[in-house]
């Protein structure tokens, strides 16, 4: 009987382990799933965001990036567990991940339950366990429970028929339950329990773009580290990590010049690091297109020694590179969006000089190239220059967030020609020592 059972799971899994994504489609996937499920608990629940306003923009995004932060999150864990192929846990875990969209509806047709979903408080979670009067339908309804409940043992099971070992099964039980805690009780973070108060309007929005963000980059390497040995070493050499030093060097340098950004351990200054981290990981996703763009153009134009870099090591193919070019423009527009349109503009300025110094004309030409260096540090500069401030008004509910840009003054302008006069001149004096290094 438990053989005959094991096997129509496996058929089951089967199923849905089929390759049916590619980069772009699960990105595509993953997105629809998540501001579905966004969008129909704001209409049901009567949320705050539930009409479509820009001034709700840093909460879709950070429900967006929740979304890839847990899938990212999840099959890392499985990859872990069971050791079988990354493409297959990806393909079942995008396809099961459906399983999101059900939840609102059931708590609100089944369950009759009209009060949104909450973040979980430690310290709440502390007075209901010191009290013995535990209750969760203070953050969700059944239907949400039940989700959760069914990832973890959809989970586990799926970790038993692959491995059919107990301890793992066992061990994938707890660790999927701690993770979904984690991920959902975001002040588990003392940073982030500390910044809650709710005098400063409790978990503020850029703060958890940034959380979630940091979390996911940090998944996805671990991931990758996992997956394809090699692959982390390749792609530091290929996408030369230096270079995002100064990019961001060059964007810090601009919020300093600005000097509208005030910081402090206070709650109040929660939202400004948060627009800060927003600006800076817009910077790090534009300079993971320049270098990808810049890596594409040299294997097209034969500008690389052998097997060097992740194309010509075999690691990705140029259609898989051009795919995660696609994604991370628009998750750095998306960011830069979040600003300020004036940050949205200096975002595409930057990517259409990454595509141009992708050129094979620009990239021959080394004091063009050099120059188009010298412009995207300078865009880095003032995309940090014109980083929003984000702060609080009001000691009660309901609060007002209010995001404020600096003026674009003479000093800036005169600063960001010398940022890219620098850099300019850096590399061409790079590019002439490495020339008579290789002459000997």
């Amino acid at each position: 009987m438990v053989s005959k059972v094991v096997s129509v799971m496996e058929q089951v899994i089967s199923f849905f382990e089929k390759e049916r994504f590619n980069l772009l489609t699960l990105f595509i996937w993953v997105f629809m799933l998540s501001a579905v499920r966004m969008w129909t608990e704001a209409q049901l629940f009567n949320y705050p965001y539930k009409e479509l306003s820009y001034c709700h923009v840093f909460t879709y995004t950070h429900l967006i990036v929740f979304g890839y932060t847990t899938g990212v999150g999840a099959i890392l864990i499985l990859k872990l567990l069971t050791k079988e192929r990354l493409v297959k846990i990806v393909n079942l875990s995008a396809l099961g991940g459906a399983i999101i969209l059900v939840p609102p509806l059931l708590d609100f047709f089944v369950f009759k339950r009209t009060e949104p979903y909450r973040y979980i408080s430690v310290n709440r979670l502390l007075e209901m366990f010191s009290s013995h009067s535990f209750d969760l339908s203070e953050f969700g309804g059944p239907g949400l429970v039940l989700e959760l409940a069914l990832v973890i043992v959809l989970t586990t099971l799926y970790v038993y028929v692959k491995t059919r070992s107990v301890v793992k099964t066992f061990v994938n039980f707890f660790v999927f339950l701690g993770f979904i805690s984690f991920m959902v009780i975001p002040t588990f973070n003392p940073l982030l329990a500390f910044w809650s108060n709710a005098r400063y309007g409790g978990l503020t929005q850029p703060v958890l773009v940034v959380y979630f963000l940091l979390l996911g980059v940090v998944f996805l390497l671990l991931l990758l580290r996992v997956c394809r040995k090699g692959f982390v070493s390749v792609a530091v050499a290929t996408l030369h990590p230096l270079y995002l030093v100064f990019f961001v060097a060059a964007a810090v340098f601009g919020v300093l010049v600005a000097g509208h950004l005030q910081f402090g351990v206070s709650p109040v200054y929660a939202g400004n690091f948060g627009t800060f981290g927003i600006g800076l990981f817009t910077v790090f996703f534009l300079w993971l297109c320049f270098m990808f763009l810049k890596h594409v153009s040299d294997v097209r134009n034969g500008l690389l020694n052998g097997r060097e870099g992740l194309v010509s090591s075999g690691f990705m193919t140029v259609g898989h590179v051009r795919s995660v070019v696609v994604i991370l423009v628009v998750a750095a527009v998306t960011l830069a969006v979040n600003l300020s349109v004036v940050e949205a503009v200096l975002c595409l300025v930057a990517l259409f000089f990454a595509w141009f110094y992708s050129l094979k004309y620009v990239r021959l030409k080394r004091f063009l190239s050099s120059v188009f260096l010298g412009v995207e540090a300078s865009l880095m500069f003032f995309i940090g220059y014109f980083v929003p401030s984000y702060s609080v008004t009001g000691e009660h509910p309901p609060f007002e967030f209010i995001k404020t840009s600096p003026e674009l003054t003479g000093l800036a302008l005169l600063v960001g020609l010398f940022v890219l006069v620098v850099f300019s001149v850096a590399s061409i004096v790079y590019y002439k020592l490495k020339k008579e290094e290789v002459l000997g």
